[in-house]
């Protein structure tokens, strides 16, 4: 029997905060997706998980519809600080969590929100999303030791960064946007406990493909 396409990878998140990074598939994404509504309402739909071919270079590809392994997924696509809080995840149907890829952008955290936004939004990005999440009243976290951020590589070194996504270059070699995707999982299923990680799908960098803890345990 195939391993279930979702197992797969939330094994994976959990493997990394266990036992370090762990190579996993490459998550691609059929298609924006970002039609779907408003993260704040709640579980996303059903959306199909297609395990990879052997012309697919071990990727899956994930839409919103058709045959495969399914599963309720809470979808966060791009948006300038887009957040989800805590709560609303574990209210939701939702035992998967899972973001646009990011290209440039940082994905920031803290013990009851989680917010994706961009690099050019300000000249401080970091300090300009935590502001607004304080701003939204009690879903957001005033401690900064619980602060988290992902942020891509060689951008201005902030005190609360916690991983970066890309790698340097050869000199030889032409510029490549940095890439990731974040991910997270209930662990355990029936819990409110909330792990989430990063898979960084720079282009022929030594990191690609590897999931790595994002969210302190």
């Amino acid at each position: 029997m195939p391993i279930d396409p979702w197992e797969a990878m939330t094994y994976a998140i959990r493997s990394a905060h266990t036992v370090g990074p762990t190579k996993g598939a490459a998550v691609r994404l059929d298609g924006d997706l970002v039609t779907v509504d408003a993260p704040l309402a709640g579980a996303r739909p059903l959306y199909s998980v297609r395990s990879p071919d052997s012309n697919d270079d071990n990727t899956y590809t994930i839409t919103d519809g058709g045959p495969g392994a399914v599963q309720m997924v809470y979808w966060l696509p791009w948006g300038q600080n887009a957040f989800a809080a805590i709560s609303v995840l574990n209210k939701s149907a939702a035992t998967i969590f899972l973001t646009s890829e990011f290209s440039g952008c940082y994905f920031i955290g803290c013990k009851n929100m989680v917010m994706h936004t961009a690099a050019g939004y300000t000249d401080d990005p970091i300090n300009s999303a935590w502001k607004e999440l304080t701003e939204w009243g009690e879903d957001a976290d005033k401690d900064t030791n619980e602060r988290y951020v992902l942020a891509p590589y060689k951008q201005p070194v902030h005190e609360h960064v916690t991983a970066v996504y890309g790698a340097e270059r050869g000199i030889s070699r032409p510029v490549v946007v940095p890439r990731a995707v974040v991910m997270g999982c209930r662990y355990p299923v029936e819990s409110t406990n909330w792990l989430f990680a990063y898979q960084d799908l720079t282009i022929d960098t030594p990191d690609y493909g590897m999931w790595k803890p994002l969210k302190p345990v």
